[in-house]
């Protein structure tokens, strides 16, 4: 692919594209830890010209100036929108939620205070579902009392979404008629809003995972950080896990997708099960 069908933009072709395609790559991993594969650049040039052709932009040169721009901010969002993958469902690998209710959830005195971090938690569908799992061995009136779990996302239009809640009948075709029945509101024949209490439990906050610095005061007993590693470049993943590891108690524990591994962290978190890591005591 040349230069100029690259999305008409001229220039020296470095890398995987044009010089400012790959600028725009380059901004992607610095504010974000973002690394696309070859063979994700068209899917990325695809995404980036949804935005360019939304703000009336020309060129990816003219996009890589506005996303460098202080004015720019509608644009980054937009693009950070864009490139993040936000594709979810409640109770998602059913192997290691299955390994949270059986195996961890138990080890915890009834009355005992537990936070749960969803990190990069999309519209939500991952800290709702812990949620349930909560209820149903609590009980729902316990469980809101007990458990709180935060989610975090980098997007802020998806974290307004979890936050409000609300599904239609294809966003819980993953779950049976009695739990519907059980932790939802029903508005019309499509419309499907998370009960009260199962809200109280969850609280929805913008954080990008490559910020320097984590703004937690309080250390969370079990980290969920699923199918976001994998778009993020080795360092970065290395990064973000030993920060991670920063914020969860000793002995608490860290829930990884299951096609994705910690790597050369040994001494910070202890494998369980795949997918599951336990942090290594003080």
């Amino acid at each position: 692919m040349s230069a100029q069908s690259a999305g008409g933009d001229t220039g020296d072709v470095s890398r995987h594209g044009s010089r400012e395609f790959n600028l725009i790559e380059d901004w992607l991993k610095e504010i974000g830890g973002f690394d696309f594969s070859p063979q994700n650049h068209n899917m990325l040039r695809s995404r980036l010209r949804r935005v360019m052709k939304q703000f009336e932009i020309r060129t990816f040169a003219d996009l890589g100036a506005k996303l460098r721009s202080k004015e720019g901010l509608d644009v980054q969002s937009a693009v950070v929108e864009a490139v993040t993958t936000n594709h979810t469902k409640f109770f998602r690998e059913k192997a290691v939620l299955s390994y949270f209710e059986s195996s961890i959830l138990p080890r915890y005195k009834p009355g005992s205070r537990l936070r749960i971090w969803s990190a990069a938690c999309s519209t939500g569908e991952e800290a709702y579902s812990l949620a349930i799992i909560a209820s149903r061995q609590l009980g729902q009136v316990d469980a809101s009392r007990q458990i709180s779990i935060l989610g975090t996302d980098i997007s802020q239009t998806v974290v307004d979404a979890a936050a409000l809640g609300q599904f239609n009948s294809k966003q819980i075709a993953n779950l049976s008629s009695s739990q519907i029945q059980q932790f939802f509101n029903t508005g019309d024949s499509n419309t499907f809003k998370v009960n009260a209490p199962l809200r109280r439990m969850c609280t929805f906050r913008r954080l990008n995972l490559n910020a320097n610095k984590y703004p937690f005061n309080n250390q969370f007993d079990v980290v969920f950080c699923r199918n976001v590693l994998y778009y993020l470049a080795p360092e970065v993943q290395s990064e973000i896990l030993v920060k991670i590891h920063e914020r969860t108690k000793t002995h608490g524990w860290l829930i990884t997708s299951v096609a994705e591994s910690v790597r050369n962290l040994e001494a910070l978190w202890e494998p369980v099960a795949i997918g599951v890591y336990r942090r290594v005591g003080d």
